[in-house]
């Protein structure tokens, strides 16, 4: 059977009849209006990619704007945390109340933070890049206790860390955490005579030197006057007889006028002393023109006491003996008997202070918080053994300062600790027959604090 293979011809485009215009939509002639509803469909699809992309924009925006803002305000609050926090060290009693500054501070910018979200530490701040390329973590700053801690050196700063997990401000993106860290210090003072004279006399032929000076800086304005042995462990010390100040770390921050100490340690006392309060608690007795206090009692929190005496009369810081004084004995007060602690206290007066006689068993302050802090714009004297002063700031318009022979020689020598800042002169006058100490200026956080509080740097601790 024969297949015949009938060709296709398409049927004609002329014509009205609907096949014939169908036919012509379909292949051509009206091929414009087939596609016009797709192109609509991919404007649409267009539109919803950019404004997808537009809000996407939107929201990182917000989110990063949003988490800038969390840091910034961290930022600002680690810092005003940390100023406050060393600002007040010299007149807290322990770590936890030091911790509670910064909370204060910290609370009142975000009081959202919880407590384990902020971090405090104190630690020693290198201002003079001694020993930063060691430091592992902040350039120039290191916590106490920590591997590489500087041996001879005492804390001076205070780190306040915060750190939070903050979510998103739109919801988009996944919580981040965000940190702030500030470190501010109080600069470091040793044995300052910042308008007068440094002066030691010791005559006696003695092959050991009766005072060692370790570890501190000793500025005097006018001359440095040593006559006799004296060793310095460490120590640098320099003059100033020009009336300039010396390129010497120890001078390189204003320190505070003692009398502007005076008027602020006087608006935070927590204990007042007037004439009207002799014999009662402190202030045991009054002799003529001199006044007597006992600081032994037992307290927990650092106390700043006024002695609001005349200005020309004499306090006497002496540990009261377990029996009644007799006036007519004195000025030259008893030895005193017993065991004793004078710490955690700032004494401020505009008198003289006389200290004077104290027994071995004596002990004056302590490290750390347990600084005993004596702050007066005249002249204070020490004429006593100096063998347990374990943490001693004196603030004064001079010192005179005389050793008194130790009932026997111990060995190791008697190690002291303390500082002085005299507004004119220091003078040491030591006896033929001095026991050999040493004495330390680092040992504990500077107090009073006499400069303010420098904001330190944070940058990783290679340069």
């Amino acid at each position: 059977m024969k297949m015949h293979m009938i060709p296709f011809t398409p049927p004609s485009t002329s014509g009205n009849s609907p096949f014939s215009r169908n036919w012509r939509t379909f292949f051509g002639g009206g091929r414009h209006k087939v596609f016009q509803g797709t192109q609509q469909g991919n404007f649409a699809v267009m539109f919803a990619l950019t404004l997808m992309l537009v809000l996407t924009l939107i929201t990182y925006v917000l989110d990063t704007g949003f988490f800038l803002m969390k840091k910034n305000r961290y930022q600002a609050s680690a810092e005003a945390a940390a100023l406050a926090a060393v600002n007040q060290v010299c007149f807290v009693s322990s770590m936890a109340g030091l911790k509670e500054i910064v909370r204060n501070v910290v609370q009142s910018a975000s009081p959202s933070l919880e407590d384990t979200d902020v971090i405090v530490e104190t630690g020693y701040y290198d201002a003079f890049d001694e020993y930063f390329e060691s430091f592992p973590v902040y350039k120039d700053f290191i916590a106490s206790g920590t591997e590489g801690y500087p041996d001879r050196e005492s804390w001076n700063a205070v780190m306040v860390t915060i750190q939070d997990k903050v979510n998103s401000l739109t919801g988009f993106q996944s919580p981040k955490e965000i940190r702030g860290a500030a470190v501010a210090y109080l600069p470091r003072v040793s044995m300052v005579a910042r308008s007068g004279t440094f002066m030691y006399r010791y005559s006696a032929p003695n092959n050991i030197p009766p005072i060692t000076f370790h570890s501190g800086n000793l500025f005097a304005k006018e001359q440095i006057d040593i006559r006799g042995r004296l060793l310095f462990d460490q120590c640098e010390y320099a003059t100033s007889t020009q009336g300039s100040l010396p390129e010497m770390p120890i001078i390189q921050h204003h320190l505070m006028d003692t009398e502007r100490l005076v008027q602020h340690l006087i608006k935070k006392a927590d204990r007042t002393y007037t004439l009207s309060d002799v014999n009662k608690d402190a202030f045991y007795a009054k002799v003529l023109n001199s006044y007597l206090f006992d600081f032994t009692y037992a307290h927990d929190d650092h106390e700043i006491i006024f002695l609001d005496v005349p200005e020309h009369a004499i306090v006497h810081i002496n540990p009261f003996p377990e029996m009644v004084r007799d006036p007519i004995s004195y000025p030259i007060p008893y030895e005193t008997t017993g065991t004793f602690t004078i710490k955690k206290m700032t004494i401020v007066t505009r008198a003289d202070v006389e200290m004077r006689r104290y027994s071995e068993a004596v002990t004056l302050g302590g490290s750390d918080f347990d600084q005993l802090n004596i702050v007066t714009p005249n002249n204070i004297s020490m004429n006593m053994t100096l063998k347990n002063i374990r943490g001693l700031n004196l603030v004064c318009g001079s010192l005179l300062l005389t050793p008194t022979p130790g009932t026997q020689t111990v060995v190791p020598f008697p190690v002291n600790y303390m500082r002085v800042i005299s507004d004119t002169e220091i003078s040491i006058t030591l006896s033929s027959s001095i026991t050999p100490l040493d004495v330390y200026f680092k040992f504990g956080p500077p107090c009073p604090p006499m400069s303010p509080p420098v904001l330190g740097r944070l940058e990783p601790g290679s340069d």
